[in-house]
C-alpha cells in the first residue's frame, strides 16, 4: 500500500519575483533554462533536453520529447524568446545540478529566500501555472500544457492563489 502524499499547496514564484531571479541570474544558459521554466512551464530535465529542432518559431510553439513519464506535449514559445536564441544556445550547455544552483545562487542575490524559503526551480513551474490560471486559462488547457494526466494534479495551482476563485463566487452570489 502506497503511503498517502502530503497535500502542502505549491510555492509558486510570481511574475515580478521572476524578473529579480532573472536580474539576478548572471550565465545566458541559465538565464534561457529559468524563462523556460516560467514562461513555458518546462521541468528542469526538459529544459536541459531541449533541442533546435523542437521549436517552432513559425507557429511559436515548443514541442517536448519524452518529458515526465515519458510523455511528448506541445507549450508555447516564451513571450521574451529571441529568434535566434535556438541557434546559439540550444541544447542548454549545463547540467541540471548546475541550473538548479544557478537558481539557487539568483534567489539568495535576490532575497526571495527570506521571503519563500521553501522555493526551488520547480516553483518556476507552478508560478507558470498560476499566472496562467490568473490571466483566465481554463484549467483544462493549463492541464494540457503541463502534461498532467490528472485534473487533480492541476487544480492545486488554484489553491495558490484563491482570490480569483473568492471573486467568482462572490459574483455568483450577487442579485
Amino acid at each position: 500500500m502506497k503511503p498517502k502524499r502530503s497535500s502542502k499547496t505549491p510555492v509558486a514564484v510570481t511574475y515580478s519575483e521572476y524578473v529579480r531571479i532573472l536580474q539576478h541570474t548572471t550565465g545566458i544558459h541559465h538565464r534561457l533554462g529559468i524563462m523556460l521554466a516560467f514562461e513555458s512551464g518546462l521541468r528542469i530535465s526538459e529544459c536541459i533536453a531541449l533541442k533546435p529542432g523542437h521549436i517552432d518559431l513559425e507557429n511559436k510553439k515548443i514541442q517536448v520529447r519524452g518529458g515526465k513519464g515519458d510523455k511528448d506535449r506541445v507549450v508555447v514559445l516564451p513571450v521574451h524568446w529571441c529568434d535566434e536564441v535556438h541557434k546559439q544556445l540550444l541544447p542548454i550547455a549545463c547540467s541540471k545540478r548546475a541550473l538548479q544552483k544557478a537558481f539557487e545562487l539568483a534567489c539568495e542575490a535576490s532575497g526571495l529566500y527570506k521571503e519563500k524559503p521553501t522555493v526551488h526551480f520547480h516553483s518556476l513551474r507552478h508560478g507558470y501555472a498560476t499566472f496562467s490560471y490568473e490571466q483566465g486559462v481554463p484549467i483544462p488547457d493549463i492541464q494540457m500544457l503541463l502534461g498532467h494526466t490528472d485534473i487533480s494534479t492541476t487544480m492545486q495551482y488554484v489553491r495558490v492563489n484563491p482570490y480569483k476563485s473568492l471573486k467568482a463566487g462572490k459574483e455568483a452570489w450577487q442579485c
